[in-house]
């Protein structure tokens, strides 16, 4: 027995030396890939929030402001970084150590992702676990910590465009498997032993203690798991203290795959490619006639076992490995080359074939031309994909609507399953799978009068140079066309509009909710048979882009989302198409948008618009009467009446809202 427990410790300690320097591989990694103050950056975090320090970033004015890392390494690399950060600091050249608590608050700091790995872009999360022991926090110190980290966060933002996110994790929680309330970071409920399988395998030591499991042997049980902890305890070279426990993980739990499938269809409105390839993995755990473990145990396994070789060993690559596999077994070359593609442009990087003679290769660069030869990609296809950035409209819109279908499917799948398993009990809770429903149903329900999501797959490249509205006379009908074209071009050249509609009102909510236009964008008529001028959509369009600033669904509120849909924005468009002589109103529409990220377009004849647009205002009050021009707005074309007009509803309105004070509510284009 004691030759056995001796075996496990040692074997422990062997892990323990094998995590260490794969951590380091990591972290270098990581710097080799972020760009220079970014990186500096990145290196300096961990001292910010070790100390609470006045004019250092993450500084709050509060005597019991938590700070410090158990473990914290002054070392004179980053002594050096932060001196070239703040030169002016006199105190860091000299008797820094009174920056530094005498009772570290923070037990680690641990960052999860794709940093430091192949999928690491300039536009990569820094997603941070700050995991502490609640049971040593009040409430009010709780409140300061998150107060300190949101100030980091936001010292990233401002200073180095750096995405960066603190989740707060109770160690006894995150044993539990509890990870709270869902929203646009936590996943909650939604899945947790996939988070946590994922926290492990990603994971990056920033400063503090390291996680338990790591140096546990593979793939235990929970009673060898609780063993491995009694050894620890008394074990003189491994010592109890510089680890903490975050719970064992042995398998996955397919009660949570509902829930996960949800998140990823959530998140792939802001990153499509990574979402798909994470939701083919939900596909294959969830596929029974496969022999599935956790991912984060085939992780560990390669970096035990290869120890020096660590610099070669990706848990994203062994992630798109397993799910490359996995379709290929099936024979659906469909999906596969959809997934192969996703990868690519995720990893943001451009290969040739050429390249594989290249000695100075970046390690991405190596990862990429070694999937490409194996692939079989000939030049054609890699130039295709290297010129993504440059796609046209049509064909960026092509690609992501595959993968949204694609997730779609995945989704219909199992949730079929689920309701033909006897038994089958969904794990995640009724508020997060309640909330998670309703961002997809911002996003992707149709319902009568909303403006429609386009799903995007390349932000960036979605403001367009030129548009060009056409009337089709028969039809009675507006057509949206990219680009400057003609009549005469668009006839000849096939009927490839964006968007129809009877009202060219709709097209432009559509353009500015979908941001298909900017400040620099052109806009044509081709034919102009309506009284509507190119100053009307200009100015209508710079202030709707105001007005209405772009929706994420992602962070919309989970109190909104739980409560009933309350209209926070509304929009009056006056006679927009008819003749500027009108000296009464013939025309209204209105838009307006919703606490559940949705928006909306109505048109009505005569003052049945101004009596629908008052319900909604009485129905919904603004919350700040200060703020009235945040709230509704009205815009009425150049016309001979427009001032009257306008005066006349913005009477009745001001009437409803219990103030006459007009100058709150001038805020109407008519001059």
């Amino acid at each position: 027995m004691k030759e056995r427990l001796k075996e496990i410790e040692q074997e422990m300690i062997r892990n323990k030396r094998a995590f260490c320097l794969f951590n380091k591989k990591r972290l270098e990694r990581a710097l080799e890939m972020l760009p220079e103050m970014t990186g500096l950056a990145f290196q300096v975090i961990p001292f910010l929030i070790h100390t609470n320090h006045k004019g250092f970033p993450g500084y709050v004015d509060a005597r019991d402001t938590p700070c410090g890392i158990h473990y914290f390494e002054w070392s004179n690399n980053l002594q050096r970084i932060t001196r070239e950060f703040f030169p002016e600091k006199k105190i860091l050249y000299k008797g820094a150590i009174k920056l530094f608590p005498n009772i570290p608050s923070i037990e680690s700091l641990l960052l999860m992702g794709s940093i430091g790995t192949v999928a690491q872009t300039e536009r990569s999360d820094f997603d941070y676990w700050v995991c502490i022991n609640e049971e040593n926090f009040s409430d009010k110190r709780k409140k300061l910590l998150r107060e300190k980290l949101r100030l980091i966060e936001d010292w990233g933002s401002s200073e180095y465009e750096m995405e960066i996110h603190f989740f707060m994790a109770d160690i006894n929680k995150v044993r539990r498997d509890d990870f709270g309330e869902s929203d646009s970071e936590s996943v909650g409920s939604a899945q947790k032993k996939l988070l946590k399988e994922e926290f492990y395998r990603t994971l990056i030591l920033i400063a503090g203690k390291i996680p338990l499991w790591w140096i546990t042997p593979i793939d235990i049980s929970d009673e060898e798991y609780s063993e491995c902890i009694d050894i620890l305890k008394k074990s003189v070279e491994l010592e109890y203290e510089n680890f903490i426990d975050l719970g064992n993980i042995r398998d996955l739990s397919p009660n949570e795959f509902l829930g996960a499938t949800l998140w990823h269809r959530i998140k792939a409105m802001d990153s499509p490619y990574k979402s798909t390839l994470k939701m083919a993995l939900v596909e294959k755990f969830m596929d029974q006639d496969v022999q599935s473990e956790p991912l984060c145990n085939l992780f560990k396994k390669s970096v035990m076992k290869s120890p020096d070789n660590s610099q070669t060993i990706d848990p994203y690559t062994i992630m798109f490995d397993t799910i490359l596999d996995y379709y290929q077994k099936k024979g659906n070359m469909e999906i596969l080359d959809l997934l192969k593609k996703s990868f690519y442009i995720k990893t943001d990087i451009k290969v040739n074939r050429s390249d594989r003679f290249r000695k100075d290769l970046t390690y991405k660069e190596k990862v990429l031309v070694d999937y490409v030869k194996k692939w079989g990609w000939d030049q054609e296809v890699l130039e295709d994909l290297n010129s993504f950035k440059e796609w046209d409209f049509d064909k960026i819109i092509s690609l992501e609507r595959d993968m949204h279908n694609y997730m779609i499917q995945v989704y219909k799948n199992l949730a079929d399953k689920l309701k033909k398993e006897s038994g089958g009990e969904n794990l995640i809770k009724d508020t997060d799978f309640q909330m998670l429903g309703r961002k997809l149903s911002s996003f992707y329900a149709k319902k009568p009068n909303k403006v429609e999501s386009l799903k995007k797959a390349f932000w960036e490249k979605l403001p367009q140079e030129n548009l060009t509205f056409l009337f089709n006379n028969k039809r009675a009908k507006w057509y949206l066309y990219r680009g400057h074209s003609s009549k005469e071009f668009i006839l000849t050249s096939g009927d490839q509009h964006l968007k129809s509609a009877k009202n060219i009102l709709e097209l432009l909510i559509w353009i500015v909710h979908n941001r298909l236009c900017d400040e620099n964008t052109t806009f044509y008529l081709t034919p102009n048979p309506k009284p509507i001028t190119f100053a009307d959509i200009q100015i209508l369009i710079k202030d709707l882009l105001d007005f209405f600033p772009a929706i994420n669904t992602i962070d919309l509120k989970t109190s909104d989302l739980l409560a009933p849909p309350r209209i926070v924005k509304l929009y009056l468009v006056i006679n927009f198409s008819l003749q500027k002589s009108l000296n009464q109103i013939k025309e209204v529409t209105i838009f307006y948008t919703t606490t559940w990220g949705e928006l909306f377009c109505e048109t009505y004849n005569h003052m049945k618009g101004i009596k629908e647009a008052i319900k909604y205002i009485s129905e919904n009050p603004p919350e700040n009467i200060n703020d009235i021009s945040n709230y509704y707005r009205i815009f009425i074309p150049k016309g001979d009446f427009s001032k009257t007009i306008f005066s006349n509803i913005n009477n009745l309105i001001t009437k409803e809202l219990g103030s006459m004070d007009e100058g709150l509510y001038n805020n109407t284009y008519f001059e």
